[in-house]
């Protein structure tokens, strides 16, 4: 199937759940903006035989091999509830690293994780 066709198809599934592009190799992205959009895609990509990468921020790995798209995690970016007490947190795969030092401190917790950048995602 075309990128653009393909692009086509995805932009009617998802609607406003998500913001889909095209990569300077042409090959569609996704970025769905809850959970239930990635499992659509998914679903709908098993059932028709796509081949997915999924990508964060595109700063830990290449994009090679041979995909009809990508699903970037980017998106995703919500910290959900945050228990210090517990020390529990729940994050989505595209929240910064910034972002959520930022979140955790808010609630009263914080993170013994020394990543690589504010400005990667915790993919």
């Amino acid at each position: 199937m075309a990128s653009r066709e393909l692009s086509t198809r995805l932009r009617a599934l998802l609607g406003a759940a998500a913001e889909v592009a095209t990569a300077a190799n042409g090959v569609p992205v996704v970025l769905p903006h809850t959970e239930a959009g990635c499992a659509l895609l998914l679903r709908t990509a098993s059932l028709e035989g796509w081949r997915v990468r999924i990508e964060g921020a595109g700063t830990w790995m290449p994009q090679d091999g041979a995909v009809d798209l990508a699903l970037g995690t980017g998106g995703l970016t919500a910290l959900g509830p945050v228990s210090a007490a517990d020390l529990v947190a729940t994050a989505q795969a595209g929240i910064r690293w910034g972002a959520l030092r930022r979140g955790l401190a808010d609630a009263g917790a914080w993170l013994a994780h020394d990543a690589p950048g504010a400005d990667r995602t915790l993919g």
